[in-house]
């Protein structure tokens, strides 16, 4: 009996812990989270390996069609490269078809998939090559590009974040000061025929993101609110993001520019 006391204690005393520490945890800055997800390409690499066309843009296409794309590489070094990794940065971008390697002055393809669904308007993803030519930075970067035309009743909500659709990702809290509850309202739609339930995480005291209704029914609108009821700021403006939980992409890809700024 005293055993079990002694192991709840523990389990509680951890995720007090666990709660305020991530209370303390600094959230990365927009630019830092684009170098993690954009980094920069070797530049030994890029004198070796080269891309018949590094960027292939696709223009005008239909938001129902998928596409595929293939991108050219050559070597030009005098022993065989190997390719240790092909990363997309986006979900809606995959692999296809990659060689391991690539032998001297030899050409390989690598193939990709562009998925339009739930898309509108420009784009712009990439595909990341590394090889051994650098075992830290990727040796090449394959950019897709072009803009969906898309004929869905949606197509108002510019922002998609898998099957949540988004009016804007950026948003102001102003006039903050104690005891107050500053709140702004992004338009939403879930355009698939499940519900949908989504939620996201502050490692700020006092800010919150909730969704009216708290499940979208399919094919519906709603309305997803961003509050902020604490104590005044002690810098008179905040920079944070918010990242939505419940749909599919990269954290990258979902998350929400938030700005607090103390009243005047």
């Amino acid at each position: 009996m005293h055993r079990a006391r002694y192991i709840i204690c523990c389990i509680v005393a951890t995720l007090a812990v666990m709660q305020v520490s991530a209370q303390h945890i600094p959230m990365l800055s927009r630019a830092a989270l684009d170098s993690l997800v954009h980094p920069e390409v070797s530049a030994e690499a890029r004198k070796w390996l080269t891309a018949e066309r590094s960027t292939i843009d696709l223009g005008k296409i239909d938001g129902e069609e998928r596409l595929r794309a293939r991108f050219r590489i050559k070597n030009n070094y005098s022993e065989t490269i190997a390719i240790t990794a092909l990363r997309s940065t986006c979900s809606c971008l995959k692999i296809s078809e990659g060689a391991e390697s690539i032998a001297p002055q030899s050409c390989e393809e690598v193939v990709v998939e562009f998925n339009p669904a739930g898309r509108n308007g420009s784009f712009n993803v990439d595909v990341l090559l590394y090889s051994s030519l650098d075992e830290r930075l990727p040796s090449l970067r394959l950019t897709l590009c072009g803009e969906i035309e898309s004929n869905n009743e949606w197509s108002h909500l510019g922002i998609a974040m898998g099957a949540l659709r988004l009016s804007r990702r950026e948003l102001t809290l102003d006039n903050i000061a104690p005891l107050t509850t500053r709140s702004e309202r992004i338009v939403c739609a879930n355009t698939q025929e499940q519900p949908l339930r989504i939620w996201s995480r502050s490692t700020i005291e006092g800010l919150t993101l909730h969704c009216e209704p708290e499940v979208l029914p399919p094919f519906s609108k709603g309305e997803i609110v961003v509050s902020y009821t604490g104590e005044k700021l002690a810098n008179d403006e905040l920079r944070t993001m918010l990242i939505i939980e419940g749909v599919e992409g990269k954290p990258m890809e979902r998350m929400i520019d938030i700005r607090l700024k103390n009243r005047e």
